[in-house]
């Protein structure tokens, strides 16, 4: 699953994209959503591709495999039921909790983020977890300014970026926030923030912009912040292996990481 060319080898893969298609199958269904239409979506509708190889390869177009209770795919889905969202939960911001984070105010999607700490040299992704340590700065932007003195930050951002390399020690590395020295990482879950995945990389390194990921910690800071383990100086990102490969060294590494509040 790590490479365009080899993704679809992967059971995975077929499973993931079958549920797609279910899932655009299922908003079909609901009231008054149709596939597009108009001249302005021709050229997309006659984009051909090629399905089989040799004798048996057959030359289909967008607009053909559409609907597929038609020829040549002749399926329908038994379940296009829609998922029920999960409820909506507000981060809010008025009175402060023990976690120094805030309560009750609804936050203004119109607040700008501001960084407040990026890391000085890149990072390697190796089969071993590697760490980088980004000293923060108070913040004194949008993001605080119009709030009380001494507000703590509403929402926590970190971004991972400019992922570039083409050998690869693991095909994903899971991210974490202020590991103790040593830590095994899989001890410490609840510090876990997301996940890195090389699908794509080297594709996107040929371009020289790499890929890059963003991922929400306000949860974890706040509990960082109740156990007092949260340092508003200097962050510590690691990155950890998923089922590395002791054969290969790999040449992957992030080019920077970077903290944002809001």
């Amino acid at each position: 699953m790590s490479f365009f060319e080899t993704a679809a080898r992967d059971p995975i893969f077929w499973l993931h994209h079958a549920n797609i298609d279910r899932l655009w199958e299922a908003w079909l269904a609901l009231e008054d959503h149709v596939n597009p239409t108009g001249r302005r979506w021709d050229p997309w509708l006659n984009t051909w591709f090629k399905v089989g190889s040799g004798a048996s390869a057959v030359t289909l177009r967008v607009r053909q495999v559409l609907d597929t209770r038609q020829p040549p795919l002749n399926y329908f889905y038994s379940n296009i039921s829609v998922p029920a969202p999960a409820p909506a939960v507000v981060l809010t911001a008025s009175s402060a909790t023990d976690s120094g984070f805030a309560e009750e105010e609804p936050v203004s999607q119109d607040i700008p983020l501001e960084m407040v700490g990026a890391s000085e040299t890149r990072v390697p992704l190796a089969a071993e977890p590697t760490e980088v340590e980004v000293a923060i700065e108070a913040p004194s932007g949008p993001a605080l300014r119009e709030r009380a003195e001494g507000a703590q930050p509403r929402k926590v951002y970190l971004q991972v970026e400019n992922v570039r390399g083409r050998a690869l020690a693991a095909p994903n590395y899971r991210v974490y926030v202020n590991l103790p020295p040593g830590a095994d990482p899989t001890a410490y879950e609840d510090r876990r923030i997301g996940q890195v995945s090389m699908f794509g990389v080297r594709e996107a390194s040929e371009s020289g912009e790499g890929l890059t990921f963003s991922f929400d910690c306000t949860r974890v800071v706040e509990r960082l912040q109740k156990t007092e383990e949260w340092d508003p100086e200097r962050l510590r990102v690691t990155f950890a292996p998923v089922r590395p490969s002791a054969e290969k060294g790999g040449d992957v590494s992030v080019g920077g990481v970077r903290l944002f509040y809001a």
